[in-house]
């Protein structure tokens, strides 16, 4: 979303500019409801980005790491990025 600080923490305001981070904002809201209202065992979290093997490589940094290593073992000489203007990734 719309980050209000750097770097972030567990009491950093929401601000989502999304449709999946209201739907993940709410999924979050509701759990801390039912929680709450009705005194049920649930859990929830906030979970932040991170990288991982796993990450598709459409990824900006995927495709970075993947294109450096290719070009390490002689099987790509250079590789092109999109909009490096983008906002999000």
């Amino acid at each position: 979303g719309k980050v209000q600080e750097i770097p972030q923490k567990e009491t950093t305001p929401f601000y989502p500019r999304s449709p999946y981070g209201c739907a993940k904002l709410f999924a979050y809201w509701i759990v801390t409801n039912y929680r709450e209202a009705y005194n049920m065992y649930a859990c929830n979290g906030i979970l932040f980005n991170h990288e991982s093997p796993r990450r598709g490589e459409n990824f900006v940094t995927r495709k970075i790491t993947r294109s450096v290593s290719k070009i390490s073992l002689g099987q790509l000489q250079f590789f092109e990025l999109g909009n490096l203007d983008s906002k999000r990734d």
